[in-house]
C-alpha cells in the first residue's frame, strides 16, 4: 500500500517538508545539549501550521484497526503491541480552525509487544552515555585516536 492519502488533491504538497522538519527535530532530540536550533524548527512548524499542514508522533498502544500509521511489527507476540519507534510522523490537513483534520500520509512506525519494549529501555537507562556532554567529544576523540595508536595534535592527525 502506498504510503500517501489525499496529496493529489492538495497543491502544493509539503509532507515531504514536514518529514524533513520531523527528522531535524529527532536529531535534535539527541544532542546532550540546548541549542537555538529548536527556535527555528518551532518556527517552521508554526509556518506549516499556518498553512494548514502539521504532523502528529504517533505514540501508545497499537492494533490493526489504526488507520493513522502503517507499522512493521518486530515481535513474534501479537499481544499488547505498543509503539516503539516513529520512521515517519502522521502528517495531516486542516483548511480552516473550525474544520477536522485529514490524514495525507499515515506515520510509519515500528511496534513491538509491550514486555519487549520495557526490557530494551531498562538496558538502555543502564547503561551511560558513550559522549555525555559536547565537552568530552574532544577527550573521546582523543582516546579513540590513542586506542588505534594515532596521535591528534591540533588539527593534524600522524602515527606514533
Amino acid at each position: 500500500m502506498e504510503n500517501k492519502l489525499i496529496t493529489e488533491q492538495l497543491q502544493p504538497d509539503f509532507s515531504s517538508a514536514l518529514y524533513q522538519v520531523f527528522e531535524i527535530e529527532k536529531k535534535l532530540k539527541k544532542l546532550t545539549t540546548e541549542h537555538t536550533i529548536h527556535r527555528n524548527v518551532d518556527k517552521l512548524k508554526d509556518y506549516f501550521q499556518s498553512l494548514g499542514w502539521f504532523y502528529e508522533i504517533p505514540k501508545g498502544t497499537y492494533n490493526e484497526t489504526r488507520t493513522d500509521c502503517d507499522a512493521h511489527i518486530s515481535s513474534d507476540s501479537p499481544e499488547e503491541l505498543v509503539i516503539s519507534e516513529v520512521i515517519k510522523p502522521t502528517i495531516r490537513y486542516r483548511e480552516n480552525e473550525s474544520s477536522p483534520s485529514r490524514i495525507v500520509r499515515r506515520a510509519t512506525v515500528i511496534v513491538e509487544s509491550k514486555g519487549i519494549q520495557e526490557e530494551a529501555s531498562e538496558k538502555i537507562s543502564e547503561k551511560p552515555s558513550m559522549i555525555p556532554s559536547n565537552m568530552n567529544i574532544c577527550k573521546f576523540i582523543k582516546e579513540q585516536f590513542s586506542r588505534l595508536k594515532l596521535r591528534f595534535t591540533g588539527n593534524n592527525v600522524s602515527s606514533k
